[in-house]
């Protein structure tokens, strides 16, 4: 099994080195649309390979009108423009499933799983996976933030810095029942 971790510099120089040999299974995240040539590297009728994609659009169980002025609605807005300034697109591609289809993969699933931004649903696994998701998601969002709003959209670190404050009382508000899917 190998893991490759990091900032990449060289995309087509890592795909060759990683994909050079044919694979059973490649996990793939955080690309946002399917990456087709990696199906020449696995193994011809067993290979498998797993796309996880986060959509960072904060979406409500309830009523929607809290969450669609609310500082979490305005970073993941941010977030999404200083991504499409920097060239990356957050937006997952809603042709992903037919893509891999044309190019040949067959039995292609698409699940998007909704996963709360804190513990307010009823059934007990998901509660848990909301907490350990807003753990997450709050120890995370200064390195989600910074790059993307900072240096691409030119924002005072000050000024993100605050924002990402607010950003944390939202999804900590269980009673606009938010969520975002995987």
């Amino acid at each position: 099994m190998r893991s490759l971790n990091g900032s990449i510099e060289d995309w087509p120089r890592l795909y060759h080195q990683a994909l050079k040999y044919a694979y059973d299974f490649v996990h793939i995240n955080c690309l946002t649309s399917p990456l087709t040539s990696s199906g020449r590297h696995l193994k011809p009728g067993t290979g498998l390979i797993e796309q996880v994609e986060i959509d960072w659009r904060p979406q409500a169980d309830g009523d929607p009108r809290p969450l669609a002025s609310s500082k979490l609605a305005e970073w993941s807005h941010k977030v999404h423009q200083g991504f499409a300034r920097a060239g990356k697109k957050l937006e997952m591609d809603p042709n992903t499933k037919s893509i891999l289809e044309d190019i040949g993969f067959v039995d292609v699933e698409h699940k998007k799983i909704p996963i709360a931004f804190n513990p307010w649903p009823q059934d007990e696994h998901k509660k848990e996976m909301a907490r350990w998701f807003n753990l997450g998601l709050t120890q995370g969002l200064d390195a989600l933030t910074f790059e993307a709003v900072i240096h691409w959209l030119n924002y005072p670190e000050q000024e993100v810095r605050d924002l990402i404050e607010r950003v944390k009382e939202d999804i900590c508000k269980r009673e606009w029942r938010t969520y975002c899917t995987l």
